[in-house]
């Protein structure tokens, strides 16, 4: 999967190459002119979740190391976006741009019970969902006809959710969900990308952009979390859990854009 996204950012980028050689010898702001612009995009996106899990008094060990995130995944995602945008006479263009943004689906990490009757059999899972994800940029770009190269910095707020589910043993060697603890945060951080946008007439447009997101880390707290399963192993009692993260996204966005 990570090579897949590897490719996909590969292409995009030889896309970008290609459609920004040849460009017509056009009035820099006859297509791109001051203005407010809405935009409806869809793409994939590509996310990283690392970091160490411990016990619920800050110790380590007692199967805490075993539920560590090491979560790589991509998915889908649609987005919308607003701003606002002027071009100079020469070409140079500036604005801000205000985001919103979802990607599709979740996903679900297993951790497996290492020795006993249970060994190889789930001890917990955790559900990883991100989003939405709301971000706010200035953008500095180039215009030269119907074409236009930029790029935008800005800071973004993505909704982290987490589901540890923890399962048990029915004492002959098979395990069951017991109960599940849910804890969501809001990460924060800053993104970066660079982009291509085509003017097909003075009000409609498409772009290509290709965006890296990298945020801070946050805990997440599973309260009533348990080592093992039981009966017939692990802990009776709850250990509880912190389970501190990073994240970083890259994506490529394909959107239609409309000048107003």
């Amino acid at each position: 999967e990570d090579t897949t996204m590897r490719a996909s950012f590969l292409f995009a980028l030889i896309a970008l190459a290609a459609l920004s050689s040849p460009v017509r010898a056009e009035t820099a702001a006859g297509h791109f002119r001051d203005g407010y612009y809405l935009g409806l995009g869809a793409g994939i996106v590509g996310y990283a979740v690392t970091g160490r899990t411990v016990r619920g008094d800050g110790s380590f060990g007692s199967n805490a190391n075993d539920e560590s995130a090491a979560v790589d995944d991509q998915a889908g995602f649609g987005s919308v976006t607003f701003g606002y945008e002027r071009v100079a006479p020469g070409g140079l263009a500036w604005g801000v741009e205000a985001g919103l943004s979802q990607p599709a689906g979740d996903t679900l990490s297993t951790i497996r019970v290492n020795t006993g009757i249970y060994a190889g059999d789930t001890m917990a899972t955790i559900r990883y969902r991100q989003g939405p994800l709301a971000s706010l940029r200035g953008k500095l770009g180039y215009v030269s006809g119907r074409t236009m190269v930029y790029a935008a910095l800005g800071l973004t707020l993505g909704q982290e959710k987490q589901t540890r589910t923890q399962f048990s043993g029915d004492g002959i060697g098979n395990t069951f969900a017991a109960f599940s603890e849910t804890d969501t945060r809001l990460r924060k951080g800053a993104s970066l990308g660079i982009g291509l946008r085509q003017a097909m007439t003075d009000d409609w447009s498409w772009s290509l952009e290709l965006q890296r997101t990298e945020f801070d880390a946050e805990v997440f707290r599973f309260d009533d979390a348990r080592g093992g399963v039981v009966p017939g192993g692990g802990f009776a009692t709850a250990q509880g859990r912190l389970a501190g993260s990073t994240s970083r996204h890259d994506a490529v966005t394909f959107a239609v854009i409309r000048k107003f």
